[in-house]
């Protein structure tokens, strides 16, 4: 679900990008296209650009430093289960967190390598043993059942009680 919302970020690039005259100088000056830190699968400059427009906009700087502050993660020892918790958050994918924390230099080059090196697998067990970023990991594979209207409404039908309901509805 993270990179879903990611995704609608970036798309909303292209749309600003072509739809409005705006000051891009901001997007163009983001570590992501200097360091090549989070690609994410691309290497053309408007790609790269969009990116780093939909991490500005989901974990803009002065936010991230106020719930650096406000949830009390001490800066010099960001530990996975504070970038968990910035994921959960913000609701950005784990990459995009990594990205934006080191690009308001809040870890180092050397840091970024390091979480950017962990498996997937070990990131994954640590949201399921915290429950942390949980939320926003929602895979498609459908263990995240959500139930429909229709379902809900048959559920809360007061059974017994005289009322008597059949298709078409009284409302419909």
């Amino acid at each position: 679900m993270s990179r879903q919302i990611f995704a609608a970020a970036h798309e909303l690039y292209h749309i600003l990008c072509f739809g409005e005259h705006t000051n891009q100088s901001i997007i163009r000056t983001g570590s992501i296209l200097k360091e090549g830190t989070g690609n994410f699968d691309t290497e053309e400059q408007e790609e790269l650009e969009a990116n780093a427009f939909a991490g500005l906009l989901m974990m803009p700087s002065e936010s991230l430093r106020s719930q650096l502050e406000l949830l009390g993660i001490n800066t010099q020892r960001i530990s996975l289960d504070d970038v968990l918790t910035l994921m959960d958050v913000f609701a950005v994918p784990y990459r995009v967190c990594i990205c934006r924390l080191y690009e308001c230099d809040v870890i180092s080059a050397a840091r970024t390598r390091q979480y950017y090196e962990k498996e997937w697998k070990e990131i994954r067990a640590r949201i399921s043993l915290t429950g942390k970023a949980k939320r926003w990991q929602l895979d498609g594979t459908g263990t995240e059942q959500l139930g429909s209207l229709m379902e809900n409404f048959t559920y809360n039908l007061p059974i017994g009680k005289g009322l008597k309901l059949s298709p078409p509805f009284p409302w419909a």
